[in-house]
This record gives structure tokens, C-alpha cells and sequence, in this order.
């Protein structure tokens, strides 16, 4: 006489169906956390700018009410020391994302040194978007991808959202990270 045995096993497909909702669950969990990080780290470029207009204001503003060119001679090696030494090291300025920051005097009026650029380099495609709508709120000028192109919030009315969106992907093209140049006039 045979017994048989009560217990059983799962079968083929219920182990599937486990497997894929497990690895669903990862999923989500892995992409909400890609995406806290990431916001976090625009937060965190939105504070380097602040710091770096900051800085500048703190060493270069008094020039502003006696010179044509109050920003002469802006570089990283100037504002670097103001930073915070998280930011700077070595005479490289670095972002959230961990690519550099270079503040330069630049000519807008007519004058050397009459206005500054900041420039973030290696910004990720993702986030620019969010980057530069929260830039452009500190900022005077953003632009995207090149200095000279993409320009937002020129002294006119803020940017939409798609015109932002616009920008970074035509800035980014087909790269991973694009430059976003923002000018504080």
C-alpha cells in the first residue's frame, strides 16, 4: 500500500509569477530611490550656485557702486577660497554632480569684466531640466549646451517648462550630460 505525501512543491509557473513580482517590487524601489537621489542632487547645484553667487557678491560687490568692471579679474582661484571647502579644492570648483564649476568675468556691456559666468559642466540630461528651472529663478541669464545658444530667462518673462525641456535635450543632444551656462548681471 502507498501513502502519499500531503506536501507538495510549487509548480514551474508559480515560481515565475513570485519571481516577477518580486523583481517588480525591486524595480520600483530602485527608481523611486534613482529619483530621490537625483532631485536631491539638483538641490544640492541649486546650493552651489547660491553659494557661488554668494561669494562673489561678498568679495566683488563693493566694486559694483565704483567700477565699470567690478568683476575683473573673477576666476576660480579668486572665489574659491569664499566656498565652502566641500566645493573647493586644488583650484577646481565642483557641483553637485561632481563635474566642475568655472566662474569667469566676462564682457556683456561693452566693458571687461562688467558681468560673470558660471558655468556647470557634466549635468546630467536628466536633471537639467529641473536644474534650470530652479537657476533661473536665482539667476539672471540660464542657457543650455552652449553659451551663446538656448538662452532662458533673458530678462524677459520665465521660461515654460517645455521651452526648458526644449533646451536641455537640444543642448544634451545625443550625450549623457550637458553644460549650463548661467550669467548673474
Amino acid at each position: 500500500m502507498r501513502i502519499q505525501n500531503a506536501q507538495r512543491g510549487f509548480s514551474l509557473l508559480e515560481m515565475l509569477l513570485g519571481l516577477a513580482l518580486v523583481f517588480g517590487i525591486v524595480a520600483v524601489i530602485a527608481a523611486t530611490s534613482l529619483s530621490a537621489d537625483s532631485s536631491k542632487k539638483t538641490y544640492g547645484a541649486v546650493a552651489n550656485l547660491q553659494s557661488v553667487i554668494t561669494a562673489t557678491s561678498r568679495l566683488y560687490g563693493p566694486n559694483q557702486k565704483t567700477s565699470a568692471s567690478p568683476y575683473l579679474g573673477l576666476t576660480n582661484s579668486t572665489i574659491g577660497p569664499a566656498l565652502d571647502p566641500g566645493m573647493y579644492n586644488a583650484g577646481l570648483i565642483r557641483n553637485a554632480w561632481g563635474g566642475n564649476i568655472s566662474v569667469v568675468s566676462t564682457n556683456t556691456y561693452g566693458t571687461a569684466g562688467d558681468s560673470y559666468l558660471i558655468i556647470f559642466t557634466a549635468v546630467p540630461t536628466i536633471a537639467c531640466s529641473d536644474f534650470v528651472a530652479k537657476a533661473v529663478g536665482v539667476a539672471t541669464t540660464v542657457a543650455v549646451g552652449t553659451q551663446t545658444n538656448y538662452a532662458l530667462a533673458a530678462g524677459g518673462a520665465p521660461p515654460t517648462g517645455s521651452q526648458i525641456a526644449a533646451a536641455c535635450a537640444t543642448g544634451a543632444g545625443t550625450a549623457k550630460y550637458t553644460t549650463v551656462y548661467v550669467a548673474n548681471l
